[in-house]
């Protein structure tokens, strides 16, 4: 889509102010001037404004639009204004006409389903379950993140350093549409959009640069002094500039990068998920979990969270190369790990995810020490001198002595495994398995016995 063809040519003359006051996306429109972090807006204190794109029939007028929806033909005039229209002019069945609606506040909330770190909410602590309601402001440090969740199943992600508050909520089973509207003055923000039943969810993101219309959906907004970077990795997203006429459609699969002060950036095809090479049944300090690597990337971030929508991260780390091993004392038992690749725009690609356990050595248990044979085209591997703790092993095959490319086979307490390798030159190691959380430390690594 151009810069300018979503305005119809009913209000073509009117684009500028238009985009201030309302973007749309099919029906998902954006109050942009009402979502402006840190300003004031002029709505009475029991309503919040919000506005609506519909489309006109055959035969209507001002006032007939005015009457359905709204309630009193004596509102053509507020359309009018709305639109930049003589209160007269003669409607185009088909063209869009942008409604300015009223809504109700309510008590509505999201809640706290995720904080770690340095994390507030209106500059107190922030805790699970607290409830995050309309204007409250969520504030994460650099090692803050918080995780909300919406009525209808809508979760948002903050990661560390962002600013941000609800602007508008208006979303209950019964309503016809599920409306919730945010403003991120800065910081990044991760969303899984979500509708309950046929209820349909306009969710809309306000950053200092542009606004965000979603259709959908799982998108990415990472907004600092330097300039804005957006990318959609579900459904899509129309982006508006706060400052002029300008819009910029982003389908899946594609981000925008855009510095302070200029234009929007065009549509740039996100990196895809990077796929696994290796990830070992568990992970402790001592593993290595490999993907193939990408090209033109600059970086990958790597989290270790909860799920796989990236909600309760007890590890984030930033690497340059296609592995990622950790140093840190984690809590043990299984999370999600999710990778990404990042290109030269600082754009998050598409996630790759896969369940791991996360298990700590214990010292205290020995070394277990293996033999390799040959036995009918197979490889035989046996765990000899096994401590009594030991309720299984798990051992790993390779075709170098540095393991770059391991399979890793869990076996019972016999310690014993038949792997198929393409490789004339096999080494093996093994550790012993005390719980599924606990392992011992791998013995020394061995190769075929040829005698």
């Amino acid at each position: 889509m151009s810069d300018n063809n979503w305005c119809t040519k009913l209000a073509q003359s009117n684009c500028v102010a238009g985009v201030m006051r309302s973007l749309a996306v099919g029906a998902l429109t954006f109050s942009a001037a009402l979502a402006l972090p840190g300003s004031v807006s002029a709505q009475s204190s029991d309503a919040q404004a919000y506005s609506k794109i519909i489309q006109i029939r055959p035969g209507d007028t001002l006032s007939h639009i005015a009457e359905r929806e709204l309630g009193n033909a004596r509102h053509a005039q507020q359309l009018a204004d709305s639109n930049n229209l003589d209160i007269n002019i003669i409607l185009k069945p088909g063209e869009e006409l942008i409604v300015p609606v009223s809504l109700p506040v309510r008590d509505e909330h999201a809640t706290v389903i995720f904080a770690k770190g340095i994390a507030t909410l209106n500059g107190d602590d922030l805790k699970p379950d607290d409830k995050v309601r309309r204007n409250d402001e969520v504030e994460t440090g650099t090692t803050g993140y918080a995780s909300l969740e919406f009525q209808t199943g809508t979760i948002i992600n903050l990661q560390p350093n962002t600013l941000a508050r609800i602007v508008t909520l208006h979303c209950r089973s019964g309503d016809e549409t599920c409306i919730i509207e945010m403003a991120a003055e800065r910081g990044k923000l991760s969303t899984d959009v979500r509708r309950d039943g046929d209820q349909p969810t306009d969710f809309k993101v306000q950053t200092p640069y542009a606004s965000a219309a979603v259709r959908g959906t799982k998108f990415d907004v990472d907004s600092d002094p330097t300039g804005l970077r957006i990318g959609v990795t579900e459904g899509n997203v129309a982006l508006g500039a706060v400052s002029s006429d300008q819009v910029v459609d982003l389908d899946v699969g594609f981000g925008s990068a855009s510095a302070a002060g200029s234009r929007l950036g065009s549509p740039i095809d996100l990196m895809p998920a990077p796929v696994f090479r290796f990830v070992p049944p568990r992970i402790t300090a001592t593993d290595v979990v490999r993907w193939f690597g990408l090209t033109d990337v600059e970086r990958y971030t790597v989290q270790i969270a909860a799920t796989a929508g990236g909600v309760g991260v007890i590890h984030d780390a930033v690497v340059t190369d296609d592995l990622f091993s950790h140093n840190d004392e984690l809590p043990t038992g299984d999370y999600q790990l999710l990778v990404r690749a990042v290109d030269v725009n600082g754009l998050l690609g598409f996630i790759a995810t896969s369940p791991v356990t996360l298990a700590n050595v214990d010292p205290n248990i020995g070394e277990v020490n293996t033999v390799v044979t040959r036995e009918n085209g197979n490889y035989r591997v046996e765990v000899i001198e096994a401590p009594d703790e030991a309720t299984g092993y798990e051992i790993q095959v390779a075709s170098d002595a540095n393991f770059t490319d391991p399979v890793s086979i869990d076996v019972d307490e016999n310690g014993l495994a038949f792997v198929r390798l393409n490789s004339d030159n096999v080494f093996a190691r093994a550790r012993a398995l005390i719980d599924r959380v606990t392992v011992g430390p791998y013995g020394q690594p061995t190769t075929v016995d040829e005698e």
